[in-house]
């Protein structure tokens, strides 16, 4: 017998595909067989509850018999779907949240490089400047050819957007809202992709990325590389 965190996994599983199964225009209870005792897809929804780490657990669901099922099914005429518990997919989904949070703790540096990039701004008296799209497109090319990397990013607005920036690997592009076409800003996006593709980290601030985007600071803005490693020292922010 499956412990309840398992069959709540399951259960989670379950309820993402649950709104695609309908049988001749009806709605589709689904029962889950986990052996002899059987649960139902409403009665989890109506007694569970999420914890810190974000799993669902039971707080008191009924069990039902496979003749219970029968019965109910007979006297109401519902349609019902039985699904058959399987561990191998309560497994997948572990590991699959498992690596979601390893991701999320890898970037652990994240809020200390923002508080250190604000400080460098600080430090060496920077005054926005802004670009526009087609100058931005310059600068990732010509940051590009210095690393000698191919196939440079396209930069694109979107007003949706309301983060500063963001780097897309898989579709190949810097996205930003068009007021924040800002010179710091599309330089620390262009650092993520050359870190991307020395390191193959994706869009995360640690040591090899806080030193790519230094050196892009001093080349650019002018802001002196040594000094700037003694503050992330100061800051405790790692670089390479």
């Amino acid at each position: 017998m499956p412990s309840q965190k398992d069959i709540a996994i399951m259960f989670d599983y379950i309820i993402k595909f649950e709104k695609h199964w309908s049988f001749r225009g009806r709605t589709v209870e689904i029962v889950l067989d986990c052996g002899k005792t059987y649960y139902t897809v409403s009665d989890y929804k109506k007694n569970c509850k999420i914890d810190d780490s974000g799993y669902i657990y039971f707080l008191t669901i009924p069990k039902w018999s496979n003749e219970h099922c029968q019965k109910v099914r007979h006297e109401q005429g519902s349609c019902y779907f039985t699904l058959r518990y399987d561990q191998e997919i309560v497994d997948t989904q572990k590991q699959s949240k498992e690596q979601k949070v390893s991701l999320r703790k890898r970037d652990s540096q994240r809020s200390k490089v923002y508080r250190f990039e604000n400080r460098l701004k600080s430090v060496f008296g920077y005054t926005s400047t802004f670009l526009t799209i087609d100058e931005c497109q310059e600068l990732i090319n010509e940051i590009f050819d210095i690393y000698g990397f191919s196939n440079p990013p396209r930069m694109t607005t979107s007003r949706k957007n309301t983060r500063y920036g963001f780097a897309s690997y898989t579709r190949n592009i810097i996205k930003t809202h068009p007021d924040y076409l800002e010179y710091r800003h599309i330089l620390h996006e262009i650092a993520h992709f050359i870190d991307y593709h020395t390191y193959g980290y994706s869009n995360q601030h640690h040591a090899p990325f806080v030193s790519i985007v230094l050196e892009l600071y001093e080349m650019y803005l002018g802001w002196d590389e040594q000094k700037a490693r003694i503050i992330a020292d100061e800051m405790k922010v790692k670089c390479n």
